[in-house]
């Protein structure tokens, strides 16, 4: 069976709200993690989870292949479902016998949990990429189930009974069982039959690829440890992190693009590159120019020592704006390429974009880190605000040519144009923001959390509505998708509503 049409604004709107759902329930999730376990306990799990990483490593490779075959009508729905649950019974008992080697002084249940959850996470990954080629809806749909459910979950089983790290594990194996079936259940009108070795010969065959591209992704993680042998202390890690979860935000606006890289898989389209683009900076821009605004209030929303490091959330905040472009002009890239199709041959790889691609971050990489070395080697900073902005200044100058590189090679290859006009005009109705937001804005910062949050949502809402009132009225684009979410909205009520209650539409 041919996949159906990717609708990208759709496809897009619905990884927004389910980002945001991932946000709001991530954070509930942590809080109640996180009072209920005790720090060692809570050590143990961040532990875990990270030794995970290594036994998924076969997952990524299958899931890597699975997009791509299934986005372009390749059969290999039972076969990605089949090999996906036997190397979860395979990465799960291994790690169950590998345990004593690996978690030390761990009660035997809660290596039963986590054996489980691991097991859920290759079952749950599996049909997630099958979704993602197939109708990248319904991942959309299994990512906020999946928040959702595990927040739920945990409440009960952390929070109320009490179950502290075994009920950790069993809330997330829990929300990921329920999330593949809610998946399977939405893409079930797939071609199920049949076993393809064919398929599985290519992804061990063509395994180095997706291999090299994780090594390199792994690379940029190196930062924190650089840093933290050239300074000597740890304390300035937690301030990065900090203005790293700030600066950050305007990556959320990416969520709007997720339907871009299968719809590429399936069909190249310039148009559809240049609306991915348009649609992720209509929101970035003004929550970069937001999160300029009010860093200081946003980070005493985390603690209120974290203020000190608003220069360095500022610059984030335009790195991560920056790097917009970028990811978009590399999926372009990605779901353009389609050498597994033409050729069975090494060498030819090595020239595709799948190959240079990684090589051309890995590459961004190193600079990036060896910027790192020179200037913490040359410059000591004196405060932790400054040591922090000097770092957030190198990564963003290390991404800055990298980015109008990759845009330049995307645009000439795929013969699109970044629509720096559009970018222009979001710009410039940002602006506007800036009177009520700082006018908003609370002068003094409470020491509570929550306080704090409630005293900075009027700032937020003012300037979100000055801003979307106006891209209304200015945007065409902009006013197109408020319509067509109100007629997805009533052409569902009119679905699922009663009869009676129809009677005023008909």
């Amino acid at each position: 069976m041919k996949p159906p049409r990717v609708r990208l604004r759709y496809v897009g709107l619905l990884s927004l709200v389910a980002s945001i759902a991932a946000v709001g329930c991530g954070a509930l999730f942590s809080l109640i993690v996180s009072r209920r376990l005790q720090p060692w306990e809570l050590g143990e799990w961040r532990y875990i989870s990270s030794i995970f990483t290594y036994f998924l490593i076969p997952l990524n490779v299958l899931n890597f292949w699975t997009v791509r075959y299934v986005s372009r009508g390749f059969q290999v729905y039972s076969t990605v479902a089949l090999t996906g649950l036997l190397a979860g019974v395979f990465a799960s008992l291994s790690f169950h016998m590998l345990s004593p080697l690996l978690v030390d002084r761990l009660e035997y249940m809660v290596i039963v949990a986590a054996s489980l959850q691991l097991f859920t996470m290759f079952m749950a990954g599996s049909i997630n990429s099958l979704a993602l080629g197939f109708k990248p809806q319904v991942a959309q749909y299994g990512a906020m189930s999946f928040e959702i459910i595990k927040t739920v979950v945990a409440y009960f089983l952390v929070l109320l009974l009490r179950m502290k790290l075994v009920g950790a594990f069993i809330s997330v194996t829990f929300a990921f069982v329920a999330k593949a079936l809610i998946e399977f259940l939405m893409i079930r009108d797939a071609e199920w039959k049949g076993f393809n070795p064919g398929f599985l010969k290519d992804v061990i065959r063509l395994s180095w690829l997706p291999l090299y591209s994780t090594f390199v992704s792994s690379l940029a993680s190196l930062d924190v440890i650089i840093v933290t042998a050239l300074l000597g202390e740890t304390v300035s890690i937690g301030f990065w992190t900090a203005a790293f979860t700030i600066g950050n935000l305007p990556s959320i606006a990416l969520s709007l693009s997720a339907g871009l890289y299968p719809h590429l898989l399936r069909e190249v389209r310039v148009k559809d590159v240049e609306l991915s683009t348009r649609l992720v900076y209509m929101l970035s821009t003004p929550i970069t120019l937001g999160v300029i605004l009010i860093a200081e209030p946003l980070l005493n929303i985390l603690r209120p020592e974290y203020t000190a490091v608003w220069p360095a959330a500022s610059i984030l905040a335009v790195n991560s704006y920056l790097l917009g472009i970028l990811l978009i002009s590399s999926t372009s890239l990605m779901g353009s390429e389609d050498i597994e199709l033409k050729n069975k041959a090494f060498k030819p790889y090595l020239k595709s974009v799948l190959f240079k691609l990684p090589s051309l971050n890995l590459a961004r990489f190193t600079v990036y880190l060896a910027m790192l070395v020179t200037f913490f080697s040359l410059f000591k900073p004196n405060t932790v605000s400054d040591t922090v902005a000097l770092w957030a200044a190198i990564r963003l100058l290390a991404n800055l040519p990298f980015s109008l590189y990759v845009t330049y090679w995307s645009s000439r290859c795929l013969k699109w144009s970044p629509p720096f006009k559009q970018m222009g005009k979001y710009f410039v109705l940002s602006l506007f923001m800036i009177p009520p937001v700082l006018l908003a804005k609370p002068h003094s910062l409470s020491i509570q959390a929550v306080d704090a949050f409630l005293e900075l949502t009027p700032s937020i809402l003012l300037g979100a509505s000055v801003y979307l009132i106006l891209l209304y009225v200015f945007d065409k684009e902009f006013r197109s998708l408020v319509w067509s979410v109100l007629r997805f909205l009533r052409t569902y009520y009119l679905v699922y509503a009663s009869r009676d209650d129809r009677k005023p539409y008909d």
